[in-house]
C-alpha cells in the first residue's frame, strides 16, 4: 500500500505540474498579447486608423447628409467609440468695398464641428445660433488683414450666387495652436487666415453648423468628415470583421445614401491585417511548448501507469485466485478512479474563473441555475453552487 500511495502521489504531482505550467504559459502569453494589442491600438495615429470621408452636399441637404454619415458609421464601427468632426466651406463672397472690382479679394463661410477643442479663442466668444443675425468668428490673422474687429458687422456679397447678401457680426477671434493636427485636414485658409491662388481669400468666417445648413448650402457644397476610432477596447477576434467592414465602407455609404457618391480614405484595414498576423504568430509560437508539455505529461502518466500495473499484478493475481472475476475487478478499478475524480469534479464546479470573474467586478455565476451574485470583492468560497 505504501508503494501504491507513492506512485499515485507521483502521478498527481506530475499532472499538477504539467497543468500548472500549461495554464500559466497560456495565461501569460494571452495577457502579453492582449496588452501589446491594446497599447498598439491606443498609440495609433490618425494616419493609421483614421478615416476621411468626402461627399458633395446638394442644395439645403447638409442635415440629411449628416444623418447618412452617422448611420453608415454606426453600421461599420458598431460599438467602437468615435470622434467625428465635419467641415464644410461655402461659395466665395466678396469683401466689403470690392463688389465692382474685376479681381476682388474674397472670403468664405465655414463650419467646423468641435472647433472649440482645437482652436484657441484670443478675443470675444464663440458664435451662437442667433435667429436675428449671423454670428461668426475669424482667424486673428485674417481679421488683421481685412481690418475687422470684434463686434464689427460686415456686409458680404456672393461671388457665385449674386443674389446672396449676408450681414455677419464678428463675435470672436481665434488662432490655431497646432496647424498640423488631423482635425484641420490641411485647410490652410483656417490655419493661416489667407489662401492665395488665382484669387486671394481671407477668412474664413466660422459659423455654427445649424446656421451654415440653413443659410449657406443653397447652391451645394463639399463636406468632409474625419473619423477617429478609439480602438482600445477592441479584442483580437473583432479586428478582422472590423477591417472587412471598413474595407467595404464605400458600398455601405452608397447603400445608405441611395447611390450618393462618398469618397472614403483610410488605412485601418492594413493595420488590422498586420495585427491579426502578429496575434496569429504569437499564438502559433505557443503551440510548440504546449505540445512538448502535453507529450511530457503523457509520457509521465504512461510510465506511472506501467509501474502501477507491474506493482499490482501480484495483487490482481491473488484476487483472481480467491474467486474475483473480471467484472468485479473492473468495478473495483472504477471505484478507485471515482475516489480521485469525484472530489475534483465537485471542487471544479465553482471555479473562480467561471463564477467570480475578476476581483471587484460584480457578475452572476455562469453555471446554469446558480442565482448567486458576488459583491464588489467576490470570493469563490461564498458561491453556493
Amino acid at each position: 500500500m505504501a508503494g501504491d500511495r507513492t506512485l499515485v502521489l507521483a502521478a498527481c504531482a506530475t499532472a499538477l505540474f504539467a497543468t500548472t505550467v500549461l495554464a500559466a504559459l497560456v495565461g501569460y502569453t494571452g495577457s502579453v498579447t492582449r496588452e501589446g494589442l491594446r497599447r498598439t491600438l491606443a498609440d495609433a495615429t490618425f494616419a493609421s486608423v483614421g478615416t476621411t470621408i468626402g461627399t458633395h452636399v446638394p442644395a439645403n441637404g447638409l442635415t440629411e447628409v449628416q444623418g447618412e454619415v452617422d448611420q453608415s458609421l454606426k453600421q461599420i464601427y458598431r460599438d467602437v467609440p468615435l470622434a467625428i468632426s465635419m467641415s464644410v466651406r461655402s461659395d466665395s463672397y466678396t469683401l466689403p468695398g470690392q463688389e465692382k472690382s474685376d479681381h476682388p479679394e474674397l472670403t468664405a463661410f465655414e463650419t467646423y464641428t468641435g472647433i472649440e477643442k482645437h482652436a484657441r479663442l484670443t478675443e470675444g466668444r464663440w458664435p451662437a445660433a442667433s435667429a436675428n443675425e449671423v454670428e461668426a468668428v475669424l482667424p486673428a490673422a485674417a481679421a488683421k488683414a481685412i481690418k475687422a474687429d470684434v463686434d464689427d458687422v460686415l456686409t458680404l456679397h456672393g461671388r457665385v450666387d449674386k443674389k446672396s447678401v449676408v450681414k455677419v457680426r464678428v463675435v470672436g477671434l481665434f488662432d490655431v495652436p497646432d496647424p498640423e493636427h488631423y482635425f484641420w485636414q490641411d485647410d490652410r485658409l483656417i490655419t493661416t487666415g489667407v489662401e492665395k491662388l488665382d484669387y486671394t481669400t481671407y477668412g474664413p468666417f466660422v459659423v455654427r453648423p445649424e446656421v451654415f445648413a440653413g443659410k449657406f448650402t443653397g447652391t451645394g457644397s463639399d463636406a468632409r468628415f474625419t473619423v477617429m476610432p478609439d480602438l482600445r477596447g477592441v479584442e483580437s477576434g473583432d479586428l478582422g470583421p472590423l477591417g472587412d467592414r471598413v474595407t467595404h465602407a464605400d458600398d455601405t455609404f452608397k447603400d445608405i445614401g441611395d447611390g450618393a457618391q462618398f469618397t472614403v480614405v483610410t488605412k485601418l484595414p492594413e493595420l488590422t491585417g498586420q495585427l491579426n498576423g502578429a496575434v496569429l504568430v504569437a499564438r502559433s509560437t505557443m503551440l510548440i511548448p504546449v505540445i512538448q508539455l502535453v507529450l511530457l505529461a503523457g509520457c509521465a502518466w504512461l510510465l506511472v501507469a506501467r509501474l502501477l500495473a507491474d506493482h499490482r499484478r501480484g495483487e490482481v493475481a491473488l484476487l483472481r485466485t480467491r474467486g474475483m472475476g473480471m467484472r468485479q475487478l473492473a468495478r473495483l478499478g472504477l471505484a478507485e478512479g471515482l475516489l480521485i475524480v469525484l472530489p475534483a469534479a465537485v471542487l471544479g464546479r465553482c471555479s473562480p474563473a467561471r463564477c467570480c470573474g475578476s476581483p471587484g467586478t460584480p457578475r452572476r455565476c455562469a453555471r446554469p441555475g446558480c442565482g448567486w451574485t458576488p459583491g464588489p470583492s467576490p470570493r469563490c468560497g461564498s458561491c453556493r453552487c
